[in-house]
């Protein structure tokens, strides 16, 4: 009987421990968006017209182990050539650690970003990478990434680390 009844608070603390690791995942990885879109001087349009589904979305992905990645392109309008961009790969922890951490690092994430580019220059979009069985939904349409063989590519490191899942930074710029 005993070893049900810690069984049972084992598994309710890990589910609990994950659900809320998956909650700041999700809302740390749009607060990294808003962060470089703003650091960079381009409108919050976008990012705030899709905020509500992106966040409900990412959540729902992450609970269901569907993220892979989350990419943030920035090109130059006149161009179309790629600017910069910063993947966020996800790295799903099983089993998830009991111990309870949230931790985000904001401050590597703005100094990976490149300098700023010219005001109204650029435009940027955001792409998700799910796997087979994820839906979808018309933003997050498989699309080609843009070419990055103009780019250094630099890997930051963890940005966003909690007991279920850590997020890594990979940046181009």
């Amino acid at each position: 009987m005993a070893v049900r009844v810690t069984t049972r608070a084992s598994t309710s603390t890990s589910v609990r421990t994950t659900a809320r690791s998956y909650v700041h995942v999700g809302n740390e990885l749009l607060r990294c968006l808003y962060d470089i879109v703003e650091a960079c001087g381009l409108s919050l349009d976008y990012l705030q017209d899709l905020e509500q589904e992106l966040l409900r979305n990412i959540r729902a992905w992450l609970v269901k182990r569907q993220l892979l990645r989350l990419t943030l392109e920035i090109w130059v309008r006149r161009t179309g050539l790629l600017f910069s961009r910063n993947d966020f790969p996800i790295d799903y922890r099983t089993p998830p650690a009991t111990e309870e951490k949230f931790d985000t690092d904001m401050d590597r994430v703005a100094k990976s970003q490149p300098a700023k580019p010219p005001p109204n220059a650029c435009d940027y979009r955001i792409l998700v990478w799910l796997t087979d069985d994820a839906p979808r939904y018309g933003w997050t349409a498989k699309a080609e990434l843009r070419d990055t063989k103009h780019l250094k590519k630099r890997t930051p490191g963890t940005v966003i680390d909690t007991a279920a899942a850590g997020v890594q930074l990979e940046q181009w710029s």
